[in-house]
């Protein structure tokens, strides 16, 4: 077996308070140090793109079958009536009201 002593010796198997920690006075505790040091954390940025698919993704599911009902009511131009009109109108001008 080979002898660690000379590995101690070179300093490898010095303590933490053995060192100058940065930002730390002579004499200075390592744990005061640590409770000083800024805090690091992760971090993460996501592109427009992630963003954008991230909202599609929280969108309900398409209702197909509403759709085509919708589809063929304007084809048969049976889809806009004067209550569908007015119902529109008003939510556009609610809109309006709204508006900074």
């Amino acid at each position: 077996m080979s002898d660690l002593s000379s590995i101690n010796a070179a300093g490898v198997g010095r303590t933490a308070t053995s060192y100058a920690l940065p930002g730390a006075s002579a004499g200075a505790s390592a744990e005061r140090v640590r409770a000083e040091a800024p805090v690091r954390g992760d971090r993460a940025e996501f592109s427009e793109t992630a963003r954008a698919l991230a909202l599609l993704k929280s969108l309900p599911e398409l209702r197909e079958d509403l759709v085509a009902r919708i589809r063929t009511q304007i084809h048969d131009g049976t889809y806009e009536t004067q209550d569908k009109l007015d119902a529109a109108l008003g939510g556009l001008l609610e809109d309006i009201d709204t508006l900074p």
